[in-house]
């Protein structure tokens, strides 16, 4: 697994593999007229973007593991002070753990988002595209996002008959979301300008808070609460906005070193 450290990511794993391909490339390019045609063929026809993808999820493990330890424990002392104390309801604390599991991973999930587009420099460096590393990061974020949302999903399935309502799929939609709104939040920042960057902010918030809820009460007002008109607009939003943070990366200015 590769190791983390203040630069970046260390020349290991999946990085190596990128590294080695980079090198055969820059090989070719240094030869005949032909050779270096070969190459570039040779590397166009192999995409990096599996690569890539491999090499984030393998650095997705370590923070991944933490941060199921940190909510293990942390729950756990809450139930052991509504055991010990009676001060919490010991039922409370147990129909508490859906809801605070979902929120749990949806940050995690949007911190996620904010530090891994930040490492665009290094896998250019490394000789990926822009274009390889939006896709397989957005990759890599939907696998670990997917992996959440079937956990949220098994809390669908232990509701009480009659309590499920379609805009409980959102828990499903919510890891992704989350990912990506880490991801606007920080891209930005990328651009060097200051609006950008709080525009990138403020579009976050609204993906984390203001849209679930102005998404919730149009429902209401409009007597859709059983309708899926919540999550399919959601669902809508999150895609568009996974392809306007493509689009963006494309244009990010980068200085490899």
């Amino acid at each position: 697994m590769p190791d983390f450290d203040i630069h970046g990511i260390s020349a290991t794993s999946g990085i190596s593999e990128i590294s080695g391909m980079s090198g055969m490339s820059a090989v070719g390019e240094t030869g005949s007229t032909s050779g270096a045609g070969g190459a570039g063929e040779a590397r166009e026809a192999k995409s990096l973007i599996p690569t890539v993808a491999k090499s984030l999820l393998r650095l997705f493990v370590k923070p991944t593991v933490i941060f199921f330890v940190f909510f293990a424990v942390i729950y756990s002392i809450i139930g052991v002070i509504a055991i010990t104390t009676g001060e919490i309801p010991l039922g409370d604390v147990i129909e508490g753990f859906p809801p605070s599991f979902i929120m749990g991973n949806a940050i995690f999930l949007l911190v996620l988002g904010i530090v891994f587009p930040l490492w665009l420099s290094y896998y250019v460096a490394q000789g990926v595209t822009r274009r390889e590393y939006a896709l397989g990061l957005m990759l890599s974020g939907l696998l670990l996002s997917l992996f959440f949302a079937a956990l949220n999903a098994m809390f669908l399935v232990c509701l009480p008959p009659g309590a499920f309502s379609p805009l409980d799929y959102t828990v499903v939609i919510l890891p992704f979301s989350s990912f990506l709104a880490g991801w606007v939040c920080v891209i930005g920042f990328q651009f060097s300008r200051w609006f950008l960057a709080a525009a990138g902010i403020i579009i976050a918030v609204a993906i984390m808070q203001l849209l679930p809820m102005a998404l919730e009460r149009l429902s209401e007002l409009l007597l859709l609460q059983g309708s899926y008109l919540y999550p399919a607009a959601l669902l809508i939003i999150t895609l568009a906005t996974a392809f306007i943070l493509f689009r963006l990366t494309l244009r990010i200015p980068l200085k490899c070193t």
